[in-house]
């Protein structure tokens, strides 16, 4: 998001954010994309939980789904 972003309260208007594809891991020395299932599990979470602090500043109802 960017930074200072804010909604008016009357606006009316909703942001819709979907779920992102997240895979998370490391470049073999063979260039070879190896995934890490821990590492993405915590990125995950760590999004989730970033849009979850977002939306609770921009507006207190909680139409959520996660």
């Amino acid at each position: 998001m960017k930074q200072d972003f804010s909604l008016p309260a009357n606006s009316h208007k909703k942001i819709l954010v979907f779920r992102p594809s997240v895979r998370v891991g490391a470049q073999s020395t063979g260039g070879l994309f190896e995934p890490n299932a821990e590492w993405t599990e915590k990125a995950k979470a760590n999004i989730e939980a970033a849009l979850s602090r977002f939306q609770d500043k921009l507006d207190t109802r909680k139409n959520r789904v996660f």
